[in-house]
């Protein structure tokens, strides 16, 4: 599919790219009644173009990562594989994330939380949240780790490695590029009842602007739960 999109006319995705811009143009004056004028859109479609180009067209690599949420095939992992466990909340216009390490014994390793510049759309958000874990965890050079969240949408769109022109498909294609640098990432769905841990640090994030990172130690707001 990727084939097809390196093969695609410049006219036709600025035409896609401008149809899309136009839907969000629409809906800000629609719920927000600001009008974008005419120079934003054409530098967004612009963007957005070159976004798509330099993400799915100019990439070295378009072969995206085969992870498997196969419960069996996590059971062959090495046991002193990290996990690490990410959520986003939103709380009106801000919207937080917190994602906690811990080894497979359930032991803590680290934890991260931090406020995130996009609109406060769940799967959005979601994306987002897992993206920003997985540059923490290449920062740390993390080698080997099982990324869990309770967003189903994010698993099925990372693990399918089909083609997504959408925003939150580009940020999918995103965290799949940074997972490829990281080496041995999975990435699987958990309930919510298995990410409360990460899902209030988030909230503390967005409501009490807990923000940082921590080593060896949890935050205060999080370690009756470890």
């Amino acid at each position: 599919m990727e084939a097809n999109l390196r093969s695609t006319p410049n006219y036709a995705l600025n035409a896609v790219a401008g149809l899309w811009v136009i839907w969000l143009a629409r809906n800000e004056m629609v719920w927000n009644g600001n009008a974008w004028p005419l120079s934003k859109l054409l530098k967004d479609i612009n963007e957005l173009v070159k976004l798509w180009t330099d993400t799915y067209v100019n990439s070295d690599s378009h072969r995206s990562p085969r992870p498997s949420c196969s419960t069996h095939i996590l059971h062959r992992q090495p046991r002193s594989i990290l996990r690490c466990n990410v959520d986003a909340a939103l709380k009106g216009e801000d919207v937080g994330y917190g994602a906690v390490i811990c080894a497979h014994t359930g032991q803590f390793v680290a934890a991260r939380s931090g406020k995130l510049s996009c609109a406060p759309i769940p799967y959005l958000a979601e994306t987002m949240a897992v993206k920003e874990a997985l540059s923490w965890l290449k920062s740390r050079s993390i080698r080997e780790v099982i990324i869990e969240t309770d967003c189903q949408a994010f698993c099925i769109s990372y693990n399918s490695g089909l083609l997504d022109l959408s925003y939150v498909g580009l940020v999918v294609k995103q965290c799949q590029s940074i997972a490829r640098d990281v080496g041995n990432v999975q990435v699987r769905h958990v309930r919510k009842s298995g990410n409360h841990v990460a899902h209030a640090l988030a909230r503390a994030t967005v409501s009490l602007s807990v923000l940082g990172v921590w080593d060896d130690h949890p935050p205060s707001c999080i370690a009756h739960l470890i």
